[in-house]
């Protein structure tokens, strides 16, 4: 096995290491995820300094270790670090990666999930209102899932298979069940974790969708974070994981 290897790869997690030294979570391409120590990138004026910093995407040269491998030389070509001037898109970003933490995989490229995750960076990154961010984010929440393999069903009961169809009466009708796995046609047992209007089901439906329709785009902040919640639930239920950037998100977006 060869010492030396490179990789492309975007940082996503980092911790001091060391006196000078950090530690790298990093999503690359071709190998999956990599924990790679940054020498000296805590030092004063380090090149490695800036290309150690969340979200940053490097061509990396990378030498073997016995327990860590170790960055030999990082060329910057392409930085999120725009993320980091508006709490709620860098608040996004990281429950984003923590998605992608936790569905990535080593020693196995990763040429989809890393193209996916960049392409919803740079969606977080250029937009320019609080109330645009929010489209996006729960939309970047649906393909993680679908990309995985654990996208809700949210055209056909989860439990019978029969289509729903949301009732033509105001209000919050439409049933969905995390544990079953989406939504669930009236009247069919089943543990019920949250209630959905018609509208806030159509804006599910579309996720799936390269662009989302005008008519969702328009759809209030209030629903699509009750969007985001529903997504929470299921994402933390079917991939075992706690969200811990969760939290911060109702702080960013005025709840």
């Amino acid at each position: 096995m060869a010492k030396t290897y490179r990789a492309t790869g975007i940082n996503l997690k980092g911790m001091p290491l060391g006196e000078k030294d950090k530690l790298l979570t990093v999503l690359t391409k071709e190998y999956g995820l990599v924990r790679v120590v940054a020498p000296g990138a805590r030092k004063y004026g380090s090149q490695l300094g800036g290309r150690s910093e969340l979200f940053v995407v490097n061509d990396l040269l990378l030498t073997r270790g016995r327990t860590l491998d170790r960055i030999v030389q990082a060329e910057m070509q392409e930085s999120f670090l725009r993320l980091g001037q508006n709490l709620g898109k860098l608040t996004c970003a990281q429950y984003l990666a923590e998605i992608v933490l936790k569905q990535a995989l080593a020693n196995q490229p990763q040429v989809e999930l890393f193209c996916v995750f960049t392409d919803l960076l740079q969606q977080l990154q250029k937009q320019e209102r609080l109330t645009a961010i929010l489209p996006v984010f729960v939309q970047g929440i649906y393909r993680l899932l679908a990309l995985a393999g654990f996208a809700p069903q949210l055209y056909r009961c989860a439990i019978s298979q029969e289509v729903v169809v949301p009732a033509a009466a105001p209000g919050r009708n439409v049933p969905f069940s995390v544990v079953a796995g989406g939504v669930v046609k009236p009247g069919v047992s089943a543990p019920i974790s949250h209630y959905l209007t018609a509208q806030e089901l159509g804006a599910l439906q579309a996720l799936a969708a390269k662009e989302l329709p005008p008519e969702v785009l328009l759809l209030s902040r209030d629903a699509w974070l009750v969007l985001e919640r529903v997504l929470r639930a299921y994402t933390q239920y079917h991939l075992e994981m706690h969200l811990q950037s969760a939290a911060l998100i109702e702080r960013c977006f005025h709840l």
